[in-house]
């Protein structure tokens, strides 16, 4: 967002990003399977992040 290559809102309360606008530009079909081998992997970490912060802290984590 700061280099304005998208637009939008992060709802940190609700937890979700909204996007409005995305810079365009074209992929090719391999260059969006490795995109999306990324994006799975960071969102395997950050789950595994937040099991790990859960397990530590179930006490201030509410469910």
């Amino acid at each position: 967002m700061q280099v304005h290559l998208i637009e939008g809102i992060i709802d940190e309360v609700d937890s979700t990003v909204h996007v409005s606008w995305v810079q365009p530009r074209v992929l090719g079909i391999p260059q969006v399977k490795a995109l999306r081998e990324r994006l799975d992997s960071w969102v395997g970490k950050v789950h595994t992040t937040l099991l790990s912060i859960e397990a530590e802290t179930p006490d201030l984590v509410a469910a």
